[in-house]
């Protein structure tokens, strides 16, 4: 008569961890109160350093953009004067029909055959561009307009000088400056001896003032 033994495995089968076995306080570790100060220090140091670069990086960025759309407004204003054939008046402007003296909000590019620095019946309005409102812009413009004036044939009537972008913290190496002559030309203000500031055109430095 055989006999029949049966062979069982030494090695016991493994058990599938239950789900209350998982993720349980003994195996979850948090971060430590001295991990989290270190952590929050070097957060601290990178913002420390990082701030300023964007600051100036931000400045940078608002005069360049404003010393753009001058040249473009100016741009616009005497290409409308010789399309149009007629007298056309760029100037800075709060309620989009009258020049106003100050640089800040918006300018107006209109025809202007009277010559009364407003928009009148009749005058069509070219353009309005928008000012950064973060930055200060002045000019030096003959006999102390704050307006320029082309002439059918494009020409600047009477009217010549610069215009001047400066940021908001008067960093005068982000200021930017646009020189215009009595042709309507209009060229950037460049960096000549490479001090990281531009030159007027007397060959000054720019300077920004409160």
């Amino acid at each position: 008569m055989q006999s029949f033994v049966i062979h069982q495995n030494s090695t016991p089968p493994q058990q599938t961890p239950s789900i209350n076995n998982i993720n349980t306080p003994h195996n979850m570790r948090g971060f430590t109160l001295i991990e989290l100060l270190v952590t929050c220090s070097i957060l601290l140091i990178l913002i420390g350093y990082g701030l300023p670069a964007l600051n100036q990086f931000i400045q940078s960025s608002s005069t360049r953009t404003s010393i753009n759309t001058l040249h473009s407004a100016i741009a616009t204003a005497r290409t409308q004067a010789v399309v149009h054939k007629t007298t056309v008046t760029l100037c800075p402007s709060a309620d989009g029909i009258s020049c106003q003296a100050k640089w800040q909000q918006h300018i107006i590019v209109f025809s202007d055959p009277n010559k009364n620095k407003q928009i009148d019946a009749g005058e069509p309005l070219y353009q309005i561009f928008d000012l950064n409102t973060r930055v200060k812009i002045s000019s030096r413009l003959s006999a102390g307009r704050s307006y320029l004036r082309f002439k059918p044939d494009g020409i600047i009537s009477g009217t010549a000088g610069t215009l001047t972008v400066c940021p908001s913290d008067n960093n005068n190496r982000h200021a930017r400056q646009l020189i215009i002559s009595f042709t309507g030309r209009t060229q950037h203000a460049a960096d000549t001896d490479g001090d990281g500031i531009i030159e007027t055109r007397k060959g000054k430095d720019v300077q920004c003032t409160s």
